[in-house]
């Protein structure tokens, strides 16, 4: 690691894989095939994202979190977009490439 930290390293968010790993490997969920190929896409989706576990389940990030799952209640699963904790001036300029369609952020 370079002598500069990246804003996810200083928040503590740097690539925990395994440690995601493991945790999938204890989790008793009866959607957990969903949940593993949920990861699987979003991670290959681009080689900057990372992950770690956030709120007790898979959580994704670049330079700051942007999504993580949501495993309760267990007959579903979230996936959770984060705009960040702080109130954003222009929201509205969150853009996601979604050719399907299947994203709606409620715009």
């Amino acid at each position: 690691m370079t002598a500069r930290k990246t804003k996810a390293s200083k928040l503590g968010s740097e690539n925990k894989t395994e440690e995601v790993n493991e945790f999938m490997a204890q989790l008793s969920h009866p959607l957990k095939a969903e949940i593993e190929a949920l990861r699987s896409i979003i991670r290959s989706s681009d080689p900057q994202i990372n992950e770690s576990i956030k709120w007790n389940a898979p959580s994704f990030f670049t330079t700051e979190h942007f999504a993580t799952l949501k495993l309760r209640p267990l007959n579903t699963i979230q996936v959770v977009f984060h705009t960040g904790a702080k109130a954003k001036a222009d929201i509205t300029n969150v853009a996601i490439n979604d050719p399907s369609d299947l994203i709606n952020m409620g715009y």
